[in-house]
């Protein structure tokens, strides 16, 4: 099981920067998608919300810049979920947490630890809900994962596969998010 503190560790967000700067540098040596020129390195500082105590070099997000065509190519994430201004960990968690209804862990306790309004919740539930089991990326993503995991029970299913792969807590917490940036 995993407990909304973990979705706080310092480890945890070490082991996601890892995977990032991991991501960036297979991006970076495979070149410019669009002329094939060499990319440099163009990140980013970010200030994401749901966790105060992570580490400042776990907050840069890891972009590129082609040298010779100057557009932009963005690497994928394991910390951040797009453009969601919420570390990536915190939603997935906070929306895992609600879907199993865990004992003691109500909206109003979660506004608390994260500072997340019940509106976003509300978002963030519908968006696992209606949008990313149509989405592109989940469609990539989906044979790799058992046929147990419904698409109508995401992200707790995908969670829960992790769980039994991984062990429960912050290992499978990381893998999970892992997986959903290997797309």
């Amino acid at each position: 099981m995993i407990y909304p503190g973990s979705a706080c560790s310092v480890t945890l967000y070490d082991g996601l920067r890892q995977i990032d700067v991991d991501l960036a540098a297979a991006t970076r040596a495979q070149g410019c998608p669009h002329c094939g020129g060499p990319l440099d390195s163009a990140g980013w500082t970010r200030k994401p919300r749901g966790c105060d105590e992570v580490p400042d070099d776990a907050k840069v997000r890891h972009g590129l810049c082609c040298r010779r065509c100057r557009r932009r190519v963005l690497p994928q994430s394991a910390l951040f979920l797009g453009r969601k201004v919420f570390w990536g960990a915190v939603v997935l968690i906070s929306v895992v947490v609600r879907q199993r209804r865990t004992k003691g862990i109500t909206a109003m306790r979660l506004r608390e630890m994260f500072d997340v309004s019940p509106q976003t919740l509300r978002r963030w539930m519908a968006f696992f809900l209606a949008d990313f089991p149509q989405s592109s990326t989940w469609k990539r993503l989906r044979g790799r994962v058992s046929a147990e995991v419904r698409d109508d029970a995401l992200p707790d299913g995908l969670l829960a596969e992790f769980d039994r792969v991984r062990g429960p807590g912050e290992q499978a917490l990381a893998a999970c998010m892992a997986f959903l940036a290997s797309s």
